[in-house]
């Protein structure tokens, strides 16, 4: 029996890896692109289609928001926050869809975003 409960548990571990396993977005690059950095937002936003790799950020975001970001590493910490950064300062009216769609109840993201700016600079 102990043998079963100790390989149960190194299959969750295996199936459930630290950080999300997904291609960091180089977001510096992306907001000197203006019009990738709006296929992005169409993707999460759920109006536009998505690129493979913005079809697996749109199935971890609400997951992200609601854990804190738990699963981020920091690399994917420091896109996020340049992300919501961006989305702020460039379309704020996104940012409130972004923020409604992912956050309806208002209880994520007056602690994610503090948590996110710690990786501000990080490189």
């Amino acid at each position: 029996m102990k043998t079963i409960i100790f390989l149960a548990v190194i299959v969750f571990a295996v199936a459930d890896p630290e950080f999300y396993q997904v291609d960091t977005l180089d977001m510096e690059k992306m907001q000197k692109d203006p019009q990738e950095f709006k296929r992005l937002v169409d993707c999460l936003l759920d109006r536009g289609p998505c690129t493979p790799v913005y079809s697996t950020y749109r199935s971890i975001v609400k997951e992200s928001v609601e854990s804190i970001c738990t699963k981020c590493s920091p690399a994917q910490k420091n896109a996020f926050w340049l992300f919501l950064k961006a989305l702020k300062d460039a379309v704020p009216e996104d940012y409130d869809n972004f923020r409604q769609k992912y956050d309806a109840d208002n209880k994520y993201f007056n602690i994610l975003e503090p948590e996110l700016s710690k990786y501000a600079d990080w490189h």
